[in-house]
């Protein structure tokens, strides 16, 4: 188990970053300006508008850092850092 916690943790940042350019490009479009002047409030926009639109960016890194992570798994097992032989959870 810890194995994996400390992955997710490294694998952190770069979902981070990548998400918040993706939100930081999608915050400057047009349509975002007009619901501003059309008086929506920020969580709402937000909500039903930005996260929608980088769901499936979330979803593929996602996708692609639990892959990653398997194997970084499997290579932090292979070196003998990983669970033990009879609790394969590591728990």
């Amino acid at each position: 188990m810890a194995p994996v916690v400390a992955l997710s943790i490294a694998y952190l940042p770069l979902i981070t970053r990548v998400v918040r350019s993706a939100a930081l490009r999608e915050r400057r479009l047009p349509y975002v300006s007009a619901l501003h002047l059309l008086g929506a409030p920020t969580a709402r926009i937000w909500l039903r508008h930005l996260l929608p639109n980088l769901l499936p960016l979330v979803l593929v890194q996602a996708t692609i850092g639990f892959g990653y992570a398997l194997l970084d798994v499997a290579a932090i097992s292979f070196l003998g850092l990983g669970s033990r032989p009879p609790d394969p959870n590591g728990d």
